[in-house]
């Protein structure tokens, strides 16, 4: 697995890479140069990668909640609404 440094070339006999899942979500833009057994080298390609940040789940959007709770609590669905609302607000 390979850490990206800024501006560290990274040396590789293979055509693939396998990255370190640590990279900070923003935009980066990589060069690539080859070079061959004789040691000459191409002009680099430069490629743009954009890591986004991944997205944030909200726990109490995602629960599905059992209707025999409800009634249980003696609450109907739209004071359950509330009642989470109140306690979670976005």
């Amino acid at each position: 697995m390979v850490q990206f440094d800024l501006r560290k070339p990274i040396q590789m006999r293979s055509p693939t890479i396998e990255v370190d899942p640590g990279l900070a979500p923003g935009s980066y833009r990589f060069s690539l140069v080859v070079t061959d057994e004789t040691g000459n080298e191409s002009e680099p390609d430069f490629h743009p990668v954009v890591i986004q940040q991944p997205p944030i789940r909200n726990p109490i959007r995602d629960t599905v909640i059992n209707p025999n709770v409800i009634r249980d609590l003696g609450l109907n669905r739209t004071r359950m609404t509330e009642v989470l609302r109140d306690r979670f607000p976005n």
